[in-house]
């Protein structure tokens, strides 16, 4: 074989293998990016206020939507919209693929269990009131994935709340 030849056999070969790096490179940078705009999602629940709103739903004496609709205040209702956008959030952006469940699980699950826990049933409850079948829709979703995917794995958890 001529030198010539196997010169230029070895700077294809070359392209062809920078190609399937910068490929190898592209999809670690796509993934990359998914996990940052997670993180920056995330950003508010490390606010003081947000962990605010959070320990006052984990510790609400409402247990019932009735008695949320009949008690609650202005601020418990501010506290409820606050709260549940935040895990709202991460569930629409797991639901579009732009967070991996696993990275949420690692993440949050258990505050996303905890929440959805204690707001299960106010949510029903004002779904039905207000015919709005879709209020923190993704956030019970992203709840009911976190609950299979922890069960599969065998990790204890708090049961999620069913209808």
């Amino acid at each position: 074989m001529d030198p010539v030849q196997v010169l230029v056999a070895l700077a294809n070969l070359s392209v062809i293998i920078g190609i399937g790096l910068g490929l190898l490179q592209l999809r670690a940078i796509a993934r990359q990016r998914q996990e940052d705009m997670v993180l920056r999602a995330f950003e508010p629940f490390l606010d003081p206020a947000f962990s605010r709103a959070f320990w006052e739903v984990q510790t609400w004496r409402y247990t019932t939507f009735e008695q949320f609709d009949a008690e609650a205040t202005l601020e418990d209702l501010v506290t409820l919209d606050v709260v549940s956008v935040q895990f709202e959030t991460m569930g629409l952006l797991y639901k579009r693929g732009l967070a991996e469940l696993d990275f949420l699980d690692d993440l949050m699950a258990e505050p996303t269990l905890m929440t959805w826990n204690r707001i299960a049933p106010i949510v029903y409850g004002y779904r039905a009131k207000a015919n709005v079948p879709g209020w923190s829709q993704w956030h019970e979703r992203l709840a009911v994935a976190l609950d299979k995917r922890l069960t599969e794995l065998g990790e204890p958890h708090e049961p999620l709340v069913k209808p």
